[in-house]
This record gives structure tokens, sequence and C-alpha cells, in this order.
């Protein structure tokens, strides 16, 4: 399946498919972590179920889990959370 989205992630505009997680945007975007800890340490997904909170990202200002959130036209994804 094509993509057929645009999302903005960390300022960058990247492609993505309707229905997708947001993590399998940011890995399908490079990206293979969902933010950096306070220690300066990237985190990435762990659990995939919304469990660990590892996959905390920020959309549109608000922190969502990104194993749990599907990808929406427009948004804007920031790794920061």
């Amino acid at each position: 399946m094509p993509p057929d989205l645009t999302v903005r992630i960390n300022g960058v505009m990247a492609t993505a498919i309707r229905g997708q997680r947001l993590t399998v945007t940011l890995w399908n975007a490079g990206i293979a972590f969902s933010r950096i800890a306070r220690d300066g340490s990237p985190r990435a997904p762990f659990c995939g179920m919304g469990i660990c909170m590892e996959c905390r990202v920020r959309v549109d200002g608000e922190i969502v889990l990104a194993c749990l959130t599907r990808v929406a036209d427009g948004m804007d994804i920031h790794t920061d959370a």
C-alpha cells in the first residue's frame, strides 16, 4: 500500500500509510527511537501495548503513546516528550 498521508516529524516532512501506528511511521522515517530521556539517552518502544511508556511522543502539543496512536494526515510529531 503506497503512502497516502503527510506528517511532520521533528520539523521534517514524512509520508505515512493510513491506519499505521506512529511507531511504524517513525521507523519508516528512519527514526529508531521515540524520545530522548532526561539523561540524553534515546528511548525506543519496548512493550508495544502501552504499558512501558517508552514510546511517548508529542503530537500537536499533546503527549501520546506512539504504539497505540494511529497516524493522521498533517500530524506534527516530536520525539522530545
